[in-house]
């Protein structure tokens, strides 16, 4: 039997806008390839789409995406009324969101590393994706897919010692419905900011949740490896990193990997 009850959501969701319609599957392949789908079709902004068990669960960069039943796993249809380098916003707004959440429904203290991972005490506890397809330069529709690591209390060995759950660190299990509902109303408020204009908001809020500025980093993209202190990221989300020489680069994308700063090594 389910652990998602949909009747419990519909009832008890106080949002306006994400989650007014909810498609629940109990496999998928994918909900951000199914949110895909739908909104190429016309589907409404809000729209959400959640399953208790992934089988091609895909993170950043194409890497896999362990989510096994327990798990939540969900993607949403945004049509936000932003330009295509403000893309990353909403990808900053999830990490707000999803840190606040941990907080205020389980006393987590998260922290957020550039730019899709939520850690708690350095282990990560969930994970976002976000696509877009765009017009020109603006956005058509952006698909944000989220996955917090809940009722799981074993992960693969591979993951075992840069991975928890809210159960591992709670050290009990916990109703997942209560967790849909408080995620998603969370996720409305910052979004509901974001389009209103206040993303200055936002980025202050990244940044007092982070724990990637102040650190030696490298970041890797496209074949091209970048290594300096992560300063500061800029108002679209970007990082900015001081490299050698004091030289100022922005970093729109790329994976985030912490250093060593005396030995190099992670």
């Amino acid at each position: 039997m389910s652990e998602i009850d949909i009747s419990f959501l519909r009832n008890n969701l106080k949002t306006k806008l994400i989650g007014k319609e909810i498609i629940f599957f109990e496999k998928i392949d994918s909900t951000n390839r199914k949110a895909w789908e739908m909104a190429e079709k016309g589907a409404p902004e809000g729209t959400v789409i959640i399953a208790e068990q992934q089988e091609r669960g895909v993170g950043r960069m194409g890497k896999r995406w362990f989510s096994p039943r327990g798990g939540l796993w969900f993607s949403v249809i945004l049509r936000p009324p932003l330009g295509v380098n403000e893309c990353q916003k909403i990808t900053l707004m999830a990490g707000v969101a999803v840190a606040d959440f941990l907080k205020e429904l389980y006393g987590l203290k998260a922290k957020l590393k550039w730019v899709n991972d939520v850690r708690v005490k350095g282990k990560k506890i969930s994970g976002i994706l976000t696509e877009m397809s765009t017009i020109g330069e603006k956005l058509d529709f952006v698909i944000l897919g989220i996955g917090v690591n809940i009722n799981i209390s074993r992960f693969p060995r591979e993951l075992a010692d840069i991975a928890t759950s809210v159960e591992m660190e709670l050290k009990k299990k916990v109703s997942i419905n209560e967790a849909i509902i408080a995620l998603v109303e969370n996720l409305e408020e910052e979004y509901r900011l974001l389009v209103k204009g206040f993303s200055s908001n936002l980025i202050e809020k990244w940044r007092r949740l982070s724990d990637t500025l102040g650190r030696f980093v490298e970041i890797r993209y496209d074949k091209k490896t970048f290594k300096g202190i992560a300063v500061d990221v800029d108002e679209n989300g970007f990082l900015i990193l001081k490299v050698k020489s004091n030289r100022i680069i922005k970093i729109t994308t790329g994976t985030c990997r912490y250093l060593d700063e005396t030995t190099g090594r992670s």
